[in-house]
């Protein structure tokens, strides 16, 4: 899934800044190459610009509000237990929601990069933290790789297959933002290619999933949550033992 990923993300750069040049363009976004894609297509494409172009915004904008789902349900849920831990025991998951999605809001509005990007770069911050705290607990007392089943049989659990899919999918949701970073580079060209920085993060970005992945199922097993921040222990101790 993650080298299928790479591959169409630097097969939309390279159509991208071909369509760019050949229609002398500045830039593009998605529902634009496609568009201009079927206006240079088979012949019998070529009167349906318009709404292929419809389509295509209107899928990606269905994916990233599925997307923004996952994210609210899965930051509403590590606010639950945070609050529960300190403040209130009766603190619901509907309340966490509400509390999150009203802080997001100022964020939802801001459509420019620019102001967007110091936020990004506390939240990268933040994740490295929490990808190191995780890393230090789950590679604690591993049990014996033998002891995890190697597959599971979709009969024994029917639709894991399709949750496997829908995670996968999640986990490589950052390709909506690709082209509208490429529009904003001044060297354009080092974003494609198989060298190129698309290709670099995926790389880093498909290592840690599947080393997490890999070393979360074989310490916790059957009882892996969602996301590993909720194994972690609910108390106190462990992250007076990190700091």
């Amino acid at each position: 899934m993650g080298f299928l990923s790479t591959f169409n993300i630097l097969t939309i750069i390279r159509c991208a800044q071909y369509l760019c040049k050949r229609f002398n363009v500045q830039s593009l976004d998605y529902a634009d190459v496609f568009g201009y894609s079927v206006s240079i297509g088979p012949k019998f494409s070529r009167n349906f610009g318009k709404e292929t172009k419809t389509i295509v915004a209107a899928t990606v904008s269905a994916a990233t509000i599925g997307y923004c789902i996952v994210y609210v349900s899965l930051a509403a849920s590590y606010m639950q237990q945070l609050i529960q831990m300190h403040v209130d025991d009766h603190f619901n998951l509907r309340s966490s929601v509400l509390v999150f999605c009203v802080m997001l809001i100022p964020i939802s509005l801001t459509t420019t990069l620019t102001l967007l990007a110091p936020f990004s770069t506390l939240g990268n911050v933040v994740n490295i933290i929490n990808l190191a705290a995780i890393l230090e607990y789950v590679c604690r007392d591993l049990p014996n790789i033998d002891s995890r089943p190697w597959f599971h049989s979709e009969t024994e659990q029917p639709g894991l297959l399709l949750i496997a899919i829908s995670n996968l999918m999640f986990s490589f949701e950052g390709i909506g933002s690709v082209l509208p970073i490429e529009n904003r580079l001044i060297d354009k060209e080092s974003y494609g290619g198989w060298n190129g920085l698309a290709c670099l993060g995926m790389t880093i970005v498909v290592s840690m999933y599947t080393g997490f992945g890999f070393f979360g199922l074989l310490k916790f097993g059957e009882k892996t949550q969602p996301s590993l921040l909720l194994n972690l222990p609910s108390t106190g101790t462990y992250v007076s033992e990190v700091l």
